[in-house]
């Protein structure tokens, strides 16, 4: 489930956001997608979520609605926060981008063929 939300925060200034809820769907595939729109990320620490938002967003240890509730209204309120995770998606992204990838795969396979 994908919510797209908007505040106006007044002005000319806006604060988009995502909020996704999965049932039993991988959700790292969103967590890249937000990170590709730098767009700030608060998540569970479910799958490979830890691993793939690597700094790039809060990563929560449950679902606790208190918890949940309070890291949003963080993101939504520190302007600073925002950009530092907006900057730290980049960062992720450029480590996932595919000749990055192609060629960690590629000595992966040498190394391994030569052992």
């Amino acid at each position: 489930m994908v919510h797209q939300c908007a505040f106006d925060r007044g002005g000319e200034e806006r604060l988009e956001f995502v909020a996704i809820g999965h049932l039993g769907v991988e959700p790292v595939l969103p967590c890249l997608l937000l990170e590709d729109h730098r767009l700030p990320i608060v998540a569970y620490a479910n799958t490979a979520v830890p691993e793939t938002v690597q700094g790039a967003g809060l990563v929560l240890p449950d679902k606790e609605p208190a918890r949940v509730a309070a890291a949003i209204d963080r993101v939504l309120r520190d302007e600073h926060l925002r950009a530092v995770l907006a900057d730290a998606a980049s960062e992720r992204l450029e480590t996932l981008a595919l000749p990055r990838v192609q060629a960690g795969f590629a000595a992966a396979l040498e190394a391994a063929c030569a052992a």
